[in-house]
């Protein structure tokens, strides 16, 4: 047996350290475009590229279906792709969206491509992106100023564009390094929290006998939190190895992410009014359950809407546009909300249960503002670190949060066994029904 974990161990360790191999792999990024009306400059992606990197881009196109125009069909048809640094596209950002020659004069590199009309590839064009003692994101756009697109032959299918980029020979941008092994250490800690949860229910529920323990929507949360985790770690590893992730698990990754942080607020809100502190079992239900629903339910609407506007060039992590601001609103409400519930039990409450609300206020302060607090501190902070910083510092206050609500529902000697029911104390006021 002890053979055993310790190949385990050496075979844990190796993955571990296999992670933090650079792979020849590269992202991998497609877009489909129609250049007419507004539409003559349009932005395709962005990619940023380490200090001493060398950095390496590869472009080709297509039209994306066959095109039946008749005898005066070109055998080419030109567009212009423009390559920018932070600098010159902050420039672009200044100028008019009417401005398509000027947003294309500013280019640091500029590279026209003849799309064959007969829907086949380009032939690949690959330019080195230069870099010195500085990270630097580069912005890639395509445009068709001279209107020798899609404004002269109106029936032109899309064009649809290929762009595989690499940072010295990692196909990860340098915003998401080190995020791989970030979420598998972070997964292996949910799974030893998972299981520590699921056993110490176990031995509650003998104790106790009831479903109604607060130990449930912790493992809930726990649970999801799992599964998000999981999910990121094989889409990030499809990425590592082919340049492209899995749309899906990226999608229900996200998503799997805001209902736990629901469910992990809605318990810390609930234990704020009272919940197994000043009162056993929830008279008013459906007062409990609407609430859950409710904070599940619009946190799931802000992760959807995130795809919106994803991959646009002001998002440099999941909630960089409005829906940013839309779940900083709602973490100041749920966290008002908390507070107004710390209050009215505290009215009514004895010496250690106010020891208990006091600790919980903490942590729930740095779970529930620890996004506003990040959103607020990333906009003075460089833009290639920006979305290690929102994910790192997210993950940790939920590690922490998670590690809290699990020693307090569990061990004898916590505040919270001190002055919830189970320490069988009968209190002032109390509903222990």
């Amino acid at each position: 047996m002890k053979k055993l974990f310790k190949q385990t161990g050496i075979i844990a360790l190796l993955l571990f350290a296999a992670l933090f191999v650079e792979q020849g792999c590269a992202m991998v990024v497609t877009k489909k475009v129609r250049l007419n009306g507004k539409n003559q400059f349009s932005y395709i992606t962005k990619f940023a590229v380490g200090e001493h990197h060398t950095g390496l881009v590869s472009l080709r196109a297509r039209l994306d279906s066959e095109w039946d125009y008749g005898p005066g069909k070109p055998d080419t048809v030109p567009v212009d792709f423009n390559f920018y640094t932070e600098e010159s596209w902050d420039r672009v950002l200044e100028k008019d969206d009417s401005d398509c020659w000027g947003k294309a004069g500013l280019q640091d590199i500029d590279q026209w491509i003849n799309i064959p009309s007969w829907n086949h590839w380009s032939e690949p064009v690959r330019h080195h992106l230069p870099v010195h003692s500085q990270t630097k994101v580069w912005y890639f756009a395509v445009c068709d100023c001279s209107h020798r697109a899609h404004m002269e032959f109106p029936t032109m299918p899309k064009i649809k564009i290929e762009i595989t980029m690499t940072n010295d020979g990692s196909h990860f941008s340098q915003e998401d390094m080190y995020l791989l092994p970030m979420y598998f250490l972070s997964f292996l800690f949910f799974t030893f929290f998972l299981g520590k949860s699921i056993l110490e229910f176990y031995r509650d529920f003998k104790k106790e006998h009831t479903f109604e323990n607060p130990l449930i929507p912790l493992m809930g949360s726990i649970t999801i939190d799992f599964f998000h985790l999981m999910f990121m770690f094989i889409h990030m590893m499809f990425v590592w190895e082919f340049g492209e992730g899995v749309i899906e698990l990226g999608v229900f990754g996200r998503l799997f992410k805001v209902i736990s942080q629901g469910v992990m607020m809605w318990l810390m809100i609930t234990i704020a009014f009272g919940w197994t502190i000043t009162y056993k079992n929830m008279g008013e239900k459906d007062i409990y359950i609407l609430s859950a629903i409710f904070i599940v339910m619009i946190h799931l609407l802000i992760g959807a809407l995130t795809y919106i506007d994803d991959e646009s060039h002001h998002k440099y992590h999941d909630f960089g546009g409005v829906q940013g601001v839309i779940l900083v609103l709602l973490r100041v409400v749920i966290y008002g909300v908390f507070l107004y519930g710390i209050k009215e039990t505290s009215n009514s409450a004895n010496n250690k249960q106010k020891s208990f609300l006091w600790s919980l206020t903490v942590s729930a302060t740095i779970y529930i503002l620890s996004f506003p607090f990040l959103w607020v501190v990333s906009m003075i902070t460089d833009r290639y670190v920006i979305n290690r910083f929102i994910t790192f510092g997210t993950l940790a206050a939920q590690a922490l949060a998670a590690y809290y609500l699990l020693h307090q529902l569990t061990k004898k000697g916590s505040s919270y066994y001190g002055a919830s029911h189970k320490s069988k104390t009968i209190l002032p006021g109390a509903k222990f029904d």
